[in-house]
């Protein structure tokens, strides 16, 4: 499962960052909507999003409704990749980018999404302990 992490100015690049600190190799892309580099991230974006079109794309952005969310939607869309294949969590942030790497290769994007709906409404937490290799 491919991981991205989006967001206005450096949040996710520091993010990206920090989590050196907690694993060996980081498994994840940071893009970053900097006004005076904006064609340049939405140009990465579209890259990293139809060079991974084959395989399941897990994105944390942000803010709900922010540049790096719509950006998301849209390049998602261009490629026509489904909810089954993608997904977009908001609210960014080191615990949900630190769990969520831990576990992206251990369970699919609809199992993450039905977490999410079902057990977390703001989108903040992940429970490990519900997920299963078999998922």
């Amino acid at each position: 499962m491919k991981m991205l992490l989006l967001s206005e100015e450096n949040v996710a690049k520091a993010i990206e960052k920090t989590m050196n600190h907690y694993f060996k190799e980081v498994d994840a892309e940071a893009v970053t909507f900097e006004p005076e580099n904006y064609q340049k991230s939405v140009a990465k974006l579209e890259k990293i999003i139809a060079d991974n079109a084959n395989e399941q794309i897990l994105i944390l952005v942000d803010v709900f409704g922010s540049v790096a969310y719509i950006e998301a939607k849209v390049a998602l869309a261009k490629y026509g990749i489904d909810d089954e294949n993608a997904l977009i969590i908001c609210g960014l942030s080191v615990p949900m980018a630190v769990k969520l790497h831990n576990v992206k290769e251990l369970v699919s994007v609809p199992y993450i999404r039905m977490v999410y709906e079902n057990h977390d409404r703001l989108g903040y937490s992940l429970p490990i302990r519900n997920i299963r290799k078999t998922a």
